[in-house]
């Protein structure tokens, strides 16, 4: 019985010490497979100068810097027009004038009343004189002979203005009244421009495209009629957008005097922002290249020519042209991005250059 407990306990010994030495015996690490991933084909361009990057563009009606609505000060019957639409009319030249019967009376009838007030003033002056009446008649005399007068001036007035006269040397614009029609105090009935003004075009501009252009900036404008264009200036930016359509009204003066164009022309003007102050780089990648765009954010994959690998590169997106976008900052001329296939590519990828033409294939 002994000999089997003594056999039983060095059987569970050495079960145990066995049980530990495998569990303190050391492990190796399971090695995961590496998977390289493939090149990603490509298309890459050159970061490239944008020249023209700055141009703001837009185009509006043509119109004489000082245009008139001519309107008679008092009311009556249009009796008649000396000029029709498009004549060029000369400083002081008669226009278009009132009926004058109806002013001629009323002339009349505040001269007819000044005098029989300068009567009654001459007759209260000569009863003071003699004691008949109190100064007080005469203060009232003089008071009615003084408002006669200034009734009487004010028909004078009014009647100089009952004839329209032109103001500048100009062009007939508009002649929105017709003969015989009783016209209303203050009513346009002609509209002058003045030829010595100038031409300006108006057009309307983003706030993005407004905040890059100052007054004095050069502009170059074409018509249909002038599609060799034509120098201009900024003259003008609005200090408050159109409630309407949220857009800034620019004016841009035509610096040789816009020959041969006329007041509602449609030109297209290309404004050349002034650079601004200390250094700037306007850059040009297909726009295809440019990824992740928020607002002005965005960013591309620059190829490095020597290892072919792709890095990520955070870019200021400053305008679309054509199918170009313009850059501001984050990378250099000569640099090398990519373009189709860039949206396959991440950080650090190893990429495969496809020649322009050549089909593209899927990436793997």
């Amino acid at each position: 019985m002994l000999k089997r407990l003594v056999a039983f306990m060095v059987f569970a010994s050495g079960g145990t010490v066995s049980g530990l030495s495998e569990a303190q015996a050391p492990t190796r690490p399971i090695e995961k497979p590496v998977i390289e991933r493939a090149p990603v084909p490509v298309r890459i361009a050159a970061v490239a100068n944008a020249p023209a990057a700055g141009i703001v563009a837009g185009s509006g009606l043509l119109s004489l810097k000082r245009e008139l609505g001519l309107s008679f000060k008092i009311g009556g019957v249009l009796a008649s027009y000396s000029v029709d639409i498009g004549d060029r009319v000369e400083e002081g030249k008669v226009l278009a004038a009132l009926d004058q019967r109806e002013i001629e009376a009323r002339a009349k009838e505040a001269e007819a009343a000044l005098a029989r007030a300068e009567i009654e003033y001459k007759r209260a002056k000569e009863l003071v004189a003699r004691g008949a009446v109190s100064q007080a008649r005469l203060d009232d005399a003089k008071a009615a002979r003084d408002q006669a007068r200034a009734r009487r001036d004010v028909v004078v007035f009014d009647k100089s203005y009952s004839q329209l006269v032109a103001p500048a040397e100009g062009i007939v614009l508009t002649r929105p009244a017709a003969v015989g029609e009783i016209v209303q105090p203050g009513q346009t009935v002609l509209s002058v421009g003045d030829r010595t003004s100038g031409l300006i075009l108006t057009v309307a501009l983003s706030d993005r495209d407004v905040a890059r252009i100052n007054v004095g900036d050069t502009a170059r404008v074409t018509f249909a009629t002038r599609p060799d264009g034509i120098d201009g200036k900024v003259a003008r930016i609005a200090g408050k957008a159109d409630p309407l359509t949220g857009a800034f009204d620019v004016e841009i003066v035509l610096t040789d005097g816009g020959q041969g164009l006329l007041s509602g022309m449609i030109g297209h003007a290309e404004i050349t922002p002034t650079p601004a102050p200390g250094p700037q780089s306007l850059l040009s990648v297909p726009v295809e290249s440019v990824l992740e765009g928020d607002g002005e954010q965005g960013s591309v994959f620059v190829i490095d020519p020597a290892n072919r690998v792709a890095t990520r590169r955070a870019v200021r997106v400053v305008s679309l042209r054509g199918p170009d976008v313009v850059l501001s900052g984050g990378l250099a001329v000569g640099e090398t991005v990519a373009t189709a296939g860039a949206a396959y590519l991440s950080d650090g990828d190893s990429v495969t250059i496809v020649r322009d033409g050549d089909l593209l294939p899927d990436p793997q």
